[in-house]
């Protein structure tokens, strides 16, 4: 018999992916995936904001807020 953790049963079965890029063409911004956590597979990314070049991104730590900064 296999025991999982308590915790594990109450996480989500998808994680949201935030994918910045750089300022070369074809890229338009900032794009928004999901991570099925159950098999590793990700969905294919859609534009999420158009914005030049969001080179680094950092989620706020209560997931309400998305930074991005980079080059103009």
């Amino acid at each position: 018999m296999l025991l999982r953790p308590a915790f594990e049963e109450a996480r989500s079965a998808t994680q949201d992916v935030w994918i910045g890029t750089g300022s070369a063409w074809p890229s338009q911004g900032i794009y928004h995936a999901q991570l099925d956590l159950d098999t590793g597979k990700l969905s294919r990314p859609s534009l999420a904001a158009e914005v030049s070049g969001p080179g680094f991104l950092a989620m706020h730590p209560k997931g309400t807020h998305l930074y991005a900064a980079g080059s103009l």
